[in-house]
């Protein structure tokens, strides 16, 4: 690092590169640190201030302001790419952990930084590669001998270090808050003057919580900026800390903040992405706003959107560097636009159901804002999941939170539904996507794909928060093996085998212990009333199990299985308690009763029935109104009684970072 820095002229005196081989950055969730890097001298890491005698003491990486990633490996097998493969691709696992290492550096500078990409340097004993890195792809240099070749790397560190901002990688529609050398430091303590003295005066609820604690900490504050679609005029926000990221350096990377707005002084929630560019995409922003026409329900409620300007290059590069392909030739990189939208609610994770009744309320409730979207504007979600469906406060029960459909970006109208895909790989999330969907990825999503993945939704949650018969040192399993798995077909990634089964069989299976011995056997999956009470069966199970039958029927399968065990009848609750109050009135609506027959329903398994009872039950899947009925349907006053709050949910069963 020294001889870089000492270099005549290389970076100049505003950029320094610094040795961080050992420490990681405190801020940071992943626990590893890149060996050197080129920070802005004004912000590069400074060792501790006291080190051992005869020992180098190394400063702390800070993914927050590297500008340039440099990894260093003792020897060209631990190279992540192979310039003897097609695209540098390898097949050797040692360079395949190599480029995941690569790949977690770089997704943690995305992660604490705004960029439009970023490049990274790999020094491999005497050889080198140079790296650049957006939403759309990865472009490498071979690999080049820096040591007898070292004009190559030292002249792109020249050019680098006398590039602008945005041509270094860095979104300049973000700036952080009280930089000393800002130029824009007065503007700056006036807007945080301004909000502090705003959040005192608004409601000590989970929303300032949420925004206050991602302020928190050693985290930098940033300014955002965009040109609202809407009104046609910049509007400004101030973040912190984002409370959720997705996981992986390509893709969407949708970053989600509790907000401050500062045109109206109050919290909204903004979600920052790079959106696919695809003729036949809408922008989100634009589907919310044909939703918010139409008046349909427990959808997110629109307040700004739009471009900012910013888009992948990769998609670009990629026919540079493949001249002899036609010119027609499909791309295998997408094109992705940096996209802002923001919306007013904040929600709750769909994990802090208080009970069973309220879970499936709130996936009852984001299924009316479903069937209302396709009913209304023949518009289909396509991305059903747990993280998908957020509770809100209800605007017409007070104190109830309800189930609110989010993240349309993927939405589409299926009255131009085409016969293939609109993309060639698959839309939605793995873990909740359809059997049929995960079987063929170029299947067109529809609506019986969307149903099941509510379906998936009620069994993940009820999995990991409700009382039931599988161990809870076996869930983990139980939840990779239907959630998460996979098989390896000639097409790539398909549907792993656990779920495939179930779904075509109408059965769930799980370990359980005996009480006579210590082996371990299978029993259909049945859920528990408590902890407290575990042979008195959950009234879930009756829903789960009416629902495997009609799947399995879709599936070309049959029946359910028929149980004794007897259950206590009576009304939802108290006519005082807010969620009975919502669920009575969302009974009121039912046109008849639901077709779930309590009595007769078991636990989470299903027997044959004859093929004119397979029929109805896969008609049932022909709209949302038999589900719908079905999930409302069970509270009416002739059904099973159900937990109250407090009474069946348990803490989480899913291992910590499972």
């Amino acid at each position: 690092m020294k001889a870089l820095n000492d270099a005549p002229d290389l970076c100049g005196p505003d950029f320094t590169f610094v040795a961080t081989p050992t420490k990681n950055d405190e801020t940071s969730e992943i626990k590893q640190s890149v060996d050197c890097g080129l920070y802005p001298t004004a912000h590069a890491p400074s060792p501790p201030g006291c080190a051992e005698k005869g020992r180098s003491s190394y400063p702390a990486v800070r993914w927050s302001r590297i500008e340039v990633s440099i990894e260093v490996k003792s020897s060209t097998s631990k190279d992540p790419f192979d310039d003897r493969y097609e695209d540098g691709k390898t097949v050797n696992n040692e360079r395949k952990e190599a480029l995941g290492q690569v790949l977690a550096y770089a997704q943690s500078v995305f992660d604490h930084q705004h960029r439009t990409c970023q490049y990274f340097v790999l020094i491999l004993a005497n050889m080198a590669r140079i790296l650049r890195i957006d939403r759309s792809g990865l472009f490498v240099t071979k690999a080049f001998n820096y040591k007898t070749d070292g004009a190559y790397l030292m002249d792109f560190f020249w050019r680098f270090t006398r590039l602008s901002a945005e041509g270094r990688g860095v979104d300049t529609t973000a700036r952080r808050l009280e930089d000393p050398k800002s130029k824009t430091l007065e503007e700056d303590k006036k807007l945080l003057e301004d909000m502090k003295a705003r959040l005192e005066e608004l409601p000590n609820d989970h929303k300032l919580k949420l925004f206050t604690e991602s302020l928190e900490g050693n985290v930098p504050r940033w300014v955002l900026t965009f040109v609202d679609e809407l009104t046609k005029t910049e509007c400004k926000f101030i973040v912190g800390k984002s409370n959720f990221r997705a996981k992986g350096v390509a893709g969407r990377n949708t970053k989600g903040y509790v907000a401050y707005d500062c045109q109206k002084r109050r919290l909204v929630y903004l979600k920052d992405s790079w959106r696919v560019i695809h003729d036949d995409i809408k922008k989100e922003g634009d589907v919310l706003q044909m939703l918010n026409a139409a008046e349909v329900p427990y959808v997110p409620t629109l307040a700004y959107h739009g471009d900012l300007g910013q888009a992948t290059l990769s998609q670009d590069l990629w026919y540079r560097y493949h001249p002899n392909v036609s010119a027609d030739a499909r791309c295998p990189l997408k094109k992705h636009e940096h996209y802002r939208l923001v919306i007013e609610e904040i929600g709750k994770p769909l994990s802090e159901f208080e009970s069973a009744m309220h879970l499936v309320a709130a996936i009852g409730t984001a299924l009316e804002a479903h069937e209302a979207a396709y009913t209304k504007l023949h518009i289909l979600h396509r991305d059903i999941s747990a993280g998908n469906i957020l509770l809100v406060e209800d605007p017409d029960d007070d104190g109830v939170y309800v189930g609110m459909l989010n993240d349309w970006e993927l939405a589409k109208d299926v009255s131009e539904q085409p016969l293939t895909a609109r993309q060639p790989d698959r839309t939605g999330t793995w873990q909740f996507l359809s059997v049929a969907a995960l079987l063929d990825g170029e299947k067109p999503i529809v609506l019986q794909d969307d149903l099941e993945s509510f379906f998936h939704v009620l069994l993940y949650m009820a999995i990991r928060f409700l009382p039931h018969n599988c161990p809870d040192e076996m869930v983990g399993k139980l939840l990779h093996n239907f959630f998460d798995d996979y098989e390896h077909t000639k097409k790539g990634y398909s549907c792993g085998a656990e779920k495939r089964g179930v779904m075509m069989s109408g059965q769930i299976f799980v370990p359980v212990d005996t009480e006579e011995t210590d082996t371990v056997r299978s029993a259909p999956l049945e859920f528990r009333w408590s902890a407290d009470q575990p042979h008195v069966r959950h009234p879930i199970n009756d829903i789960l199990s009416t629902l495997l039958r009609w799947f399995k029927a879709y599936y070309a399968k049959l029946g359910v299985q028929k149980s004794s065990v007897d259950q206590p009848r009576n009304k939802v609750g108290k006519a005082a308690d807010p969620l009975a109050k919502m669920l009575q009135r969302k009974q009121a609506g039912l046109t008849r009763p639901s077709k779930v027959a309590p009595d007769t329903a078991a636990s989470v398994k299903s027997t044959p029935e004859s093929d004119s009872g397979t029929d109805a039950d896969a008609k049932n899947l022909d709209s949302h109104t038999e589900m719908y009925h079905l999930l409302f349907g069970a509270f009416g006053e002739d059904c099973p009684a159900w937990p109250g709050p407090g009474e069946d949910k348990t803490e989480d069963k899913r291992p910590k970072g499972g």
